[in-house]
């Protein structure tokens, strides 16, 4: 015969699993730029907070004619800051801590 389900239910800790698995990125951007995360465009910006689930996203953005691309590993419970400066070329994704 069947199992009887446990009265809590495995609902209530896969919600509470995926809140866990998931970290936050603060953009912030000399300036304003097109953002794309994975692809998916967020508009212009000039900063924000982005919550992604745990894993490696790929961040793009577009200033004026140049765009600059970085990888942010997402560490789930983790507060990052990825910063912008359109006169280098260069991305980086800090550890803020949790």
């Amino acid at each position: 015969g069947a199992r009887p389900t446990s009265p809590s239910g495995g609902n209530s800790n896969f919600m509470g699993r995926l809140e866990i698995e998931s970290g936050s990125v603060t953009i912030k951007i000399k300036g304003k730029a097109e953002v794309w995360i994975d692809g998916v465009g967020l508009g212009k910006i000039k900063k924000k907070k982005v919550s992604l689930e745990a894993g490696e996203h790929l961040f793009r953005f577009g200033i004026g004619s140049k765009s600059i691309e970085a990888n942010c590993e997402v560490e789930a419970g983790q507060r990052y800051q990825l910063s912008i400066n359109p006169k280098k070329p260069d991305a980086n994704c800090i550890v803020m801590g949790r």
